[in-house]
């Protein structure tokens, strides 16, 4: 069991939605001032602490970030806060109405004065998490099915799907929740849904909002409960419902709703290590060249999250849970969107043969500006996290 008694977190944010003249990834150059701003968007930081090791996660309300300046603040964190570099993993929740921060589809790409502007509020939410920090009573975990997601390759995309009641395909349904309880009685929560956080669609580019990631947070917020978004392996995962603000926050109170309903009902973690640890990945990509990444595992007792940069398609997840449970009691969360943003799409690699995959095999030079990823690189990356887990501390 863990020794509950050495384990510390905390948490805070801050908002970052800096200078609303920045457009988002569905503007152009020629529309590129945010017109409704509803919802505001921040950092978040939490704070884990056990016995003299710290670990770090760090939240965006963002589309993603370049790997250069994740390495850069990762960097600048372990000055400040001599915090391990291979303890911080940084992510964010794909929300598409936020500033575009990742150059997709040649589209208008956000200026530097915002990435200084987000370094700095970056750091105040990490001072003010470590101010937050107390003891922990327990930790538990919540597992539970939400029908919410569809196929996007399957079954259709955004103009083809608008329904509750549409069939899925292929899909992860996994709602995850790890519930951390402190002793002053505050609860804070690491929630992971795998889905396209464009919950918003209708007048897309006009809206600066955190979309329904966002609106989860707020509502979990007013209940009592300081929680971070952590997305999941949906590069292939689409909401089924979707258009103005109201849907995205339709979404919002299912997901809030069944954090809420199981706040109480999860199982206390079992197992006696903390840890993080990262590894490198050479992919190649479709003309040879190769890109090296990052992935990072958090292990807190039978709990491990998986943090993959990219788009991950939810199927690599599959594969590392059917290998990983024939042999361990571990519960998987699957983080994909972390450390790196600008590679694009990781497709499982039966998509390769599928048409209607074209733009996630295919097209990542379109929109990413970077060269797509080879049929390999979703082994690579599941066998990469196959390996980090087999090591103990």
């Amino acid at each position: 069991m863990i020794i509950l008694k050495n384990l510390q977190c905390g948490t805070a944010r801050e908002t970052i939605d800096i200078n609303t003249a920045y457009g988002n990834i569905w503007n152009d150059k020629n529309s590129s001032l945010i017109h409704i701003i509803n919802g505001n968007l921040y950092v978040k930081s939490f704070l884990l602490k056990y016995i003299d090791r710290i670990f770090l996660i760090i939240g965006f309300d963002l589309i993603g970030l370049p790997g250069t300046y994740c390495k850069k603040l990762k960097n600048k964190i372990n000055r400040i806060f001599k915090i391990k570099t291979q303890q911080i993993v940084i992510c964010w929740t794909h929300t598409h109405t936020a500033p575009a921060t990742i150059n997709f589809k040649g589209r208008y790409f956000i200026q530097p004065e915002y990435f200084d502007a987000l370094t700095k509020k970056t750091i105040k939410a990490v001072e003010k998490s470590f101010n937050d920090m107390k003891k922990c009573r327990t930790v538990t975990f919540s597992r539970s099915s939400v029908d919410l997601v569809v196929n996007r390759i399957e079954i259709g995309r955004l103009k083809d799907i608008n329904s509750l009641t549409s069939k899925p395909g292929n899909v992860l349904n996994e709602f995850n929740v790890v519930f951390f309880n402190r002793t002053d009685s505050k609860k804070i929560a690491l929630i992971n849904y795998s889905c396209h956080n464009i919950g918003i669609t209708k007048n897309a580019g006009l809206i600066l909002s955190g979309d329904f990631a966002g609106y989860t947070e707020d509502y979990l917020g007013s209940a009592g409960i300081d929680s971070i978004f952590l997305q999941g392996f949906s590069g292939n995962l689409n909401s089924k419902i979707h258009g103005g603000i109201n849907k995205s926050k339709e979404i919002a109170l299912i997901l809030s709703g069944e954090t809420v309903k199981n706040v109480n009902t999860g199982i206390p973690v079992e197992g006696d290590e903390i840890s993080m640890r990262t590894k490198n990945i050479v992919l190649d990509t479709i003309n040879g060249r190769t890109i090296t990444v990052d992935i990072q595992i958090l292990r807190i007792a039978n709990i491990v999250f998986l943090f993959a940069p990219g788009e991950p398609f939810f199927e690599i997840y599959l594969n590392i849970r059917e290998k990983i449970n024939k042999s361990k009691r571990l519960f998987l969360i699957p983080v994909g969107y972390s450390n790196n943003g600008s590679i694009g799409y990781i497709p499982d690699k039966r998509y390769y043969k599928i048409n209607e995959a074209y733009y996630e095999t295919a097209g990542n030079y379109y929109a990413y500006g970077t060269l797509p990823l080879s049929d390999s690189s979703a082994e690579k990356i599941a066998d990469g996290f196959i390996k980090l887990i087999g090591k103990r501390k």
